[in-house]
């Protein structure tokens, strides 16, 4: 009898372990949120079309050479991304802080106020923005991108149930990570893309 009841906690044990490995990278929920850096990882998560199509557009620079720069935002307006993108400042003094800087028609519509402050680490709510803060840290630690699939971050509107972005270093003259180019979409409750 123990020998059965064993056997059977054992195939119950095995049977979660491959349901787990199922599991849908897009089935991100609200309490567990995937959040992966390294393009590999990224592309293993299979986001979006449009942050595919930036991601690679970054990698192809990124090949030549050197970091990418802020000149690669103005080419989006052909590619049709520009409406999609974002672009954070980082400000390295007196410690590292993240200002906005454009945040373009997409972003704009989706948000369900207008950013009043000037740095992220003044937007409410705080735990969101501490978050988020967290990632941009990492993004600069690491110079390299990093990909978000969970709740919406910051004060978007309620009816937006799964955020997906994508946040890639940028860098200036001296090759510092001078900005953050960030693409986020939004699922609705309907399962559409915004």
């Amino acid at each position: 009898m123990q020998h059965r009841l064993d056997h059977r906690r054992r195939l119950w044990k095995q049977a979660k372990l491959l349901q787990q490995k199922r599991r849908s990278p897009w089935h991100a929920t609200e309490n567990e949120p995937v959040v992966v850096s390294g393009i590999t990882s990224i592309f293993e998560q299979n986001p979006a079309p449009k942050l595919r199509q930036l991601l690679h557009y970054w990698i192809k620079i990124k090949a030549s050479g050197r970091m990418p720069s802020r000149e690669i935002v103005s080419v989006f307006q052909i590619s049709g991304l520009l409406p999609y993108v974002w672009l954070i400042d980082v400000v390295r003094s007196p410690h590292i802080r993240f200002r906005f800087g454009l945040i373009k028609t997409h972003v704009h519509r989706a948000n369900a106020q207008e950013p009043l402050a000037r740095y992220l680490d003044e937007t409410e709510p705080k735990a969101d923005t501490s978050m988020l803060c967290d990632y941009f840290r990492r993004v600069v630690a690491e110079e390299r991108p990093l990909f978000r699939r969970g709740r919406p971050l910051m004060p978007w509107r309620s009816n937006f149930k799964i955020q997906q972005s994508l946040y890639l270093p940028l860098s200036d003259q001296e090759h510092q990570i001078d900005g953050i180019l960030a693409i986020s979409l939004f699922r609705d409750g309907a399962g559409r893309w915004h």
